[in-house]
C-alpha cells in the first residue's frame, strides 16, 4: 500500500443470489401491501389484520359518518386479491405488449426484472372506452433490468407494459402482480 491507497476486491453477487433476494423482496412487498395498505388506503381487508389494528378505512374522509361507513363495506371485496406470475420472451429486436385487465379504483401492486440483457420499457394504462391510441404511463425506462412499485388504477382498462429488447439476444421479462385484475388477451 503505497502513498495510503488500498484496493477492495469486489465480488458482483450471482444471478442466483439476486433472483433469490428479489423474490423474498417482492414477497415482503406483497405482505406488507395486503396487511397494511390495503386496509388503510383503499379500505380492503383481505387478512382481516386491518380491522384487528383498527387501520381498516384510516385513509377514508368519511370515516365518521354512517353513509362512509356504508360505501366502505359496499366496496370491500370478498375475495382476497390475486397474486400471479407471469414469463414473457422477448426475441432480440422485438417489442411486445403485456397488459391486464382492471377495473378503476384497483390498486396493483408488481414486481419485475428481465433476465438477460437491459430492455426498454413503459409502464402505462389504457382506458377501455378512451379515444383510439390513448394511453397514460405510470413509469418508462431505457436499458432497465427490472423494477417494483404499486399504482392505483385512474380508469377501467388496460394496464401493462410495453417492452422493447433492442439487443441481439433473447431477453425474458418475469413479472409478479397482485391485485383485482383479469389477464388481457
Amino acid at each position: 500500500m503505497a502513498n495510503g491507497q488500498r484496493t477492495v476486491d469486489q465480488v458482483a453477487p450471482s444471478l442466483k443470489s439476486l433472483a433469490i433476494g428479489s423474490a423474498i423482496s417482492a414477497a415482503a412487498a406483497i405482505i406488507v401491501f395486503v396487511a397494511f395498505i390495503m386496509p388503510a388506503e383503499f379500505q380492503r381487508d383481505p387478512l382481516g389484520i386491518g380491522a384487528v389494528l383498527g387501520i381498516k378505512g384510516l385513509s377514508s374522509s368519511d370515516q365518521g359518518s354512517g353513509q362512509g361507513m356504508e360505501a366502505q363495506q359496499s366496496s370491500v371485496k370478498e375475495a382476497a386479491p390475486r397474486t400471479e406470475s407471469f414469463r414473457v420472451f422477448l426475441a432480440p429486436g422485438a417489442g411486445i405488449e403485456f397488459k391486464l385487465l382492471v377495473d378503476a379504483g384497483e390498486p396493483i401492486l408488481y414486481s419485475w426484472e428481465i433476465d438477460g440483457e437491459p430492455v426498454t420499457f413503459d409502464l402505462h394504462g389504457e382506458p377501455l372506452d378512451g379515444p383510439d391510441g390513448y394511453f397514460e404511463s405510470y413509469a418508462v425506462g431505457e436499458a432497465s433490468t427490472g423494477g417494483s412499485g404499486w399504482f392505483v388504477t385512474p380508469f377501467e382498462g388496460t394496464h401493462g407494459w410495453y417492452l422493447h429488447n433492442t439487443n441481439k439476444t433473447l431477453s425474458v421479462f418475469r413479472a409478479t402482480v397482485t391485485g383485482y385484475f383479469e389477464e388481457a388477451d
